[in-house]
This record gives structure tokens, C-alpha cells and sequence, in this order.
């Protein structure tokens, strides 16, 4: 088949860490397809002081492989298989190049990851505005519209950007990939105890950063002696500075407000954009929090405001977070997969969907719609993966499983192991039943960074699970 002629523009956005940060020519962060051991040397470079003050960092690129989230989530397997996609020869579709520097309508849009989100969709609007202009002048698509494809925090920065900054009329669609909508319990324990491992210690450089006050939850999920309550409703939070988190709330508030008076708007009908969040499932993820005797701890269990069928998610975002709110009371949709967050964009039934939309968006813009609904009974099985995202030398890997939706069975399940950063042979590990999970434990491994990925050996029909780890050198 002749490839399709795409006419709209594509904007890729990363999530946090997600882009090289750059001071005076030099890298401060760039370990995209490197061990983080080797490649963070200096993390208090990378301080934010104040977010309305220029520091002389500025946002080069994308990263181009795995990358790691400290203290926030596991390491982000990147996206390259996203990318590919996009450029496979499936569709006419134009990168910007040395060779090509005129026709262009696929661009990666890195940002400052550290700062106020709302600063990073400012300059997204910026550069949307004039290369969306550009393509539609130079392509003879006057109609083109843009198509948002954002990792984790990188829709936070489009959706401020669509609802807040009046985006939605130059919009087809955004599809996102894990964006905590409601933010993340990950994101307190990370400012309550910062991440340090070894001789890296990114504490101080992540509780500067504004950014991760904005990826907080924003639904009630904290437990105290009054109930059930949100932060920003705590006269005091211990280690958490309580204005930045109201201030963190207002961001969110800001797009609830927007989006509802937009979708009020005369025009929403015919410029309105299709928004389509893929959710990770059935991966063990924090849940909740408790206030007790002036301290904080995190936790799964899920908070009484929530069914606990739904105490689940991607290992960063529960599964409830990564809906946005405007879709909260809409059935159970195909966009929902047992995966790990790292893992959501590079997962293969998501690009397989992604490529599917993109085909219709590109012939009948009236016949697209939002992901299809299907029966709450249709929940799939699920392959849940617990393991950890760093060792030291020595020290042994040991893997952890379940299976959710599977009846009795149990059946076999296997770990697949291969190296990302050296040509050792890839090894299988089956798991034995221990208790109500499957269990492994590996041992000797050589310093590097590895993909785990489960499944089952027969039995049952189930999606492959996967994720990242490091061992240390």
C-alpha cells in the first residue's frame, strides 16, 4: 500500500526528564540510552532557584532511548518504538532534518521539566502557532489541525495549553500516555524523601522543582482524624510546603474551569478536539496517603472515595488518575492496558491503536470518535510485575507477579531478560507459585540497564508486561 498522505502536524511531548537540559552548550542532563550511574554526576546543577527567573538551562531535545524519572517513577523506556511508528513509511509524514528543513509536520517538543508547567504549554503554544502556520502555507492543507502525542506529564503541559491557552481550535486530538490528570502519589513520597542511591543524591534538586508540586494528587486520598481530605485542604504538611501545593492545586483548577467553560463554547462542536488517554492497569501502585502524629506515609491501599477494583494502575499513576476529569463517569474503554508506565508508549496494542486512529483522522474528520466503549466484564487478564528499579553490585534481582482476571489459573509464567546497554544473550526465568504471587530471583547479573518482560508460557490469553531496571556498577 502507497503511503497515506497525512496532513495534519504532529507534536510529540516528553515527560518529566523527559528532554535534554542544556547550560552555556553543555549537557546537564542527557543520559537518554546511558547507565544513570554513569551519567549524573552534578544533580544540583540542576536546582530551580526560582521559576520566573531565566538560569541559563534551556531544552534541547527528546531523549532518544530509556531514560530514568528519580524518585518518581521507574526508568521510561522512551520513544523510539512511538517514533518509528510515525515514520515507518506508513504514512507522509515529515521530520525536521539537515535535509529537510522546509516541509516539515513532525516535531518533538522539548521543554524545561523543572519549572511550572504552565510556563512549558506557553512555549508550546508559541511554537505550535508559528509551525502549524508554516505547515498549512507551505503543505496547501489549510485546514490542518495538530495532533498532541504526550507521555506522562508532557499532557499536562498540552492540556494547560488546549483548555487554558485556547489551543483546542488548532487541535485534532491528544492522546496521552500515563499523564497523572490528578495527579500522583509517587509524587509525595518523592518530595518527602527525595532519591538518593549510592553516590547520587537528587533530593534537593527534586524539591525545588515546581513541576513535581504539580504532579500531586488533587483528589481526596489523604487520610487523617477528620476523614478523607486533599492536601491542599491540611493546615500543615509535614516536609510538603503547604503554599506550593495550594499553588499546585490552582494549576489544575485552572484547566477544570477552562475545560468546562470551552466544551460550553459554540464552536466546541466543530473545532473541539478528541482527547484519548491510554491507562495503565494492574500494576501494584501507591494509592493513598495517611496524616498521623505529624507524618506522612504512602501507601496502596485505596482511599474510601474509591471502589477497590479500581486500586490499581501503571506503577506511578493510579488507574483513576489517568482519566481526566470530564470523562470520569464514562464506562470502561479499550485504551486501558496492563502495562508499567515507562512502558505505556511503547507498548504494542497502543501503537497499534495510535496507528489505526491515525488512518481514519487523516480520511472522515466527522467520523472520529473517542475510544470505544465496551463491557465492564470485559475487564482483560492481567499480568502484574513488582520490580525494583535499582540494584547495587551483587545484590540479587528479585522479580515478583500476578496474574488478575484469570479464574484458577495459574499456569507459567515467564520473565524474559535482555541488556540494553551490552550484547549479552537474553535469559528466561520461569516463576514459582509462592503464596498468592509467582516469584524469581536472579543472581550475578553484570552491571548494565535490562528489560524485564513477563507472560505466560500457555494456558491463557493474556498481554505481555513490561519494565526496566538497573544494576549499578
Amino acid at each position: 500500500m502507497s503511503p497515506i498522505d497525512f496532513k495534519d502536524m504532529i507534536v510529540l511531548l516528553p515527560g518529566i526528564t523527559g528532554s535534554v537540559l542544556q547550560k552555556n552548550g553543555r549537557d546537564v542532563w542527557a543520559i537518554s540510552g546511558q547507565s544513570f550511574w554513569n551519567a549524573v554526576k552534578s544533580p544540583e546543577s540542576l536546582v530551580l532557584e526560582q521559576d520566573d527567573l531565566e538560569d541559563g538551562i534551556i531544552a534541547t531535545s527528546v531523549m532518544q532511548e530509556f531514560y530514568l524519572v528519580p524518585g518518581l517513577a521507574k526508568v521510561i523506556d522512551g520513544y523510539t518504538k512511538l517514533r518509528e511508528l510515525l515514520l515507518s513509511g506508513k504514512f507522509r509524514i515529515y521530520p525536521q532534518s539537515p535535509e529537510n528543513p522546509d516541509l516539515v509536520n513532525y516535531y518533538e517538543f522539548p521543554y524545561d521539566w523543572r519549572r511550572d508547567n504552565r510556563i512549558s504549554a506557553r512555549k508550546l503554544k508559541q511554537f505550535i502557532d508559528e509551525k502549524l502556520h508554516k505547515w498549512r502555507q507551505e503543505s496547501g492543507y489549510e485546514d490542518a489541525q495538530v495532533i498532541l502525542l504526550a507521555h506522562s506529564m508532557g499532557g499536562l503541559v498540552s492540556r494547560y495549553y488546549l483548555e487554558v491557552l485556547g489551543g483546542w481550535r488548532d487541535c485534532k486530538a491528544l492522546f496521552t500516555f500515563g499523564t497523572p490528570y490528578r495527579g500522583s502519589v509517587s509524587a509525595i513520597l518523592s518530595l518527602l524523601d527525595g532519591y538518593k542511591k549510592a553516590f547520587v543524591n537528587f533530593t534537593e534538586a527534586l524539591r525545588s522543582f515546581t513541576s513535581v508540586y504539580q504532579l500531586l494528587p488533587i483528589y481526596p486520598m489523604l487520610q487523617t482524624a477528620n476523614g478523607c481530605c486533599r492536601l491542599a485542604e491540611v493546615d500543615a504538611l509535614p516536609k510538603l510546603d503547604l503554599a506550593r501545593v495550594i499553588a499546585a492545586r490552582a494549576f489544575h483548577e485552572e484547566i477544570r474551569i477552562a475545560a468546562e467553560a470551552n466544551r460550553q463554547d459554540k464552536d466546541w462542536q466543530t473545532h473541539g478536539y478528541v482527547l484519548v488517554p491510554f491507562v495503565g492497569t494492574g500494576q501494584v501502585t501507591y494509592q493513598s496517603a495517611t496524616l498521623m502524629n505529624g507524618k506522612i506515609e504512602v501507601s496502596n491501599t485505596v482511599p474510601s472515595t474509591i471502589p477497590d477494583y479500581l486500586g490499581n494502575g501503571d506503577d506511578t499513576v493510579p488507574r483513576v488518575s489517568a482519566i481526566p476529569l470530564e470523562m470520569a463517569n464514562i464506562g470502561y474503554y479499550n485504551t486501558f492496558i496492563p502495562e508499567h508506565h515507562g512502558s505505556l508508549q511503547a507498548n504494542k496494542a497502543v501503537l497499534e491503536q495510535i496507528e489505526q486512529r491515525l488512518i481514519q483522522m487523516q480520511f472522515d474528520s466527522s467520523a472520529i470518535r473517542g475510544p470505544e466503549q465496551v463491557p465492564s466484564d470485559s475487564e482483560p487478564v492481567t499480568l502484574s510485575l513488582e520490580i525494583d528499579d535499582f540494584y547495587l553490585p551483587g545484590e540479587p534481582v528479585k522479580i515478583r507477579a500476578t496474574i488478575r482476571n484469570g479464574g484458577d489459573f495459574w499456569g507459567k509464567m515467564v520473565a524474559r531478560i535482555h541488556s540494553k546497554t551490552s550484547k549479552i544473550q537474553p535469559i528466561s526465568v520461569p516463576l514459582k507459585e509462592n503464596g498468592s504471587h509467582c516469584t524469581a530471583t536472579l543472581e550475578n547479573l553484570p552491571p548494565g540497564t535490562y528489560e524485564i518482560e513477563l507472560n505466560t508460557e500457555s494456558g491463557v490469553e493474556t498481554q505481555s508486561v513490561r519494565d526496566v531496571f538497573e544494576i549499578a556498577p
